[in-house]
């Protein structure tokens, strides 16, 4: 699957309106996400303009299908308030070998796009 069809899904997936707006400046590498009434998302991307200390961010969040289960639901949190939730969720790294150190233990087995950019970075290093 294509990043553009990821990004479709990813931008029907609860609260994605908000994490997308955390992304101008940045090009998304991988992006998984579920299309449900509850779920989570998560997004690599790297940045595209000078601008700051990191190079790559990696957002994950997650939602439910009532207050119980979903926590901003449920302490009715107001777009910019989910916004600033997600900015401080947000994992920045300096370097590829950083971003490279944080995704491995979790995405290194799998047929998901975060698989696909791990392997690709491990390629580009043996050349």
């Amino acid at each position: 699957m294509t990043i553009n069809k990821r990004l479709q899904i990813i931008s029907r997936c609860s609260y994605a309106e908000y994490a997308l707006s955390l992304l101008a400046g940045h090009e998304v590498l991988a992006c998984e996400g579920e299309e449900d009434y509850e779920g989570s998302a998560c997004i690599l991307a790297e940045r595209t303009t000078a601008e700051g200390f990191y190079t790559y961010l990696f957002l994950t969040w997650s939602w439910g299908s009532c207050d119980y289960c979903d926590d901003w639901q449920a302490r009715q949190l107001t777009g910019d308030e989910i916004i600033e939730e997600m900015r401080r969720s947000l994992a920045l790294f300096e370097t590829r070998e950083q971003t490279i150190a944080f995704l491995l233990p979790t995405y290194k087995n799998g047929s998901c796009s975060f698989n696909a950019w791990l392997k690709q970075q491990q390629e580009e290093e043996v050349r």
